[in-house]
């Protein structure tokens, strides 16, 4: 029972990582600034409650509906550790270099976006929070999940790891005046240095599930 329990946890531990790691909230904070700098406090977190919570929803989704994609698609579990992992360590260079994680929009875009009635969805929601990046994340883990528990913590980790974003956005400011942008940077290099070797071990475990197959071949 304990030797389950401990599995359990080391299980969410891993994915609660893995998922606020890739999230990068501390790096969205400033782009969070950037798009809300004209409105007041209370619907920057109105905003920002939106954002996590419709980001939440895409990646409940995705825990769910990953497994019929895979058998749609024709896809193995150990295809998309691999895939994910290369696009992660990808994502994961940016991020030591202090570029935001998975961001796909240009300065000219966030521009644009500050005269929509509502950004919370398009860019915070997507692809901010839950760009390609989070959601192969989400996938992969929901993949290894083997039972109904195991799937509920990958969804509870999203919640969880989504509750502390939406904190950290809520108080960007202050904790834009505490950290200043450099260690606002800091804190993305090292968040990008642990999801480097979350993503190196997604191929790791990917190539490990194929080898046996492989071998077969041979």
């Amino acid at each position: 029972m304990e030797l389950e329990l401990f599995s359990l946890l080391n299980f969410f531990t891993r994915v609660f990582m893995g998922i606020f790691v890739i999230l990068d909230p501390f790096g969205a904070s400033s782009h969070f600034l950037a798009l809300t700098s004209h409105q007041k406090d209370m619907v920057k977190k109105d905003i920002a409650k939106k954002a996590c919570t419709v980001a939440f929803g895409i990646l409940v989704f995705f825990s769910l509906a990953g497994g019929a994609l895979f058998k749609y698609f024709g896809l193995t579990l150990a295809a998309l550790k691999i895939a994910g992992g290369v696009l992660l360590f990808t994502v994961a260079l940016n991020m030591l270099h202090g570029k935001r994680a998975g961001v796909r929009t240009t300065p000219e875009e966030e521009k644009e976006h500050e005269s929509l009635e509502d950004i919370a969805v398009i860019p915070m929601a997507i692809p901010l929070l839950s760009g390609p990046g989070t959601i192969t994340t989400v996938m992969v883990f929901a993949g290894e999940a083997h039972s109904l528990i195991n799937l509920g913590m990958v969804i509870l980790a999203s919640f969880l790891a989504l509750l502390i974003s939406y904190i950290i956005l809520s108080n960007s400011v202050y904790l834009l005046n505490i950290l200043k942008t450099t260690g606002i940077k800091i804190l993305t290099r090292i968040m990008g240095l642990i999801m480097s070797v979350i993503a190196v071990q997604f191929v790791i475990n990917g190539i490990i599930d194929i080898l046996p197959t492989l071998l077969k071949k041979i």
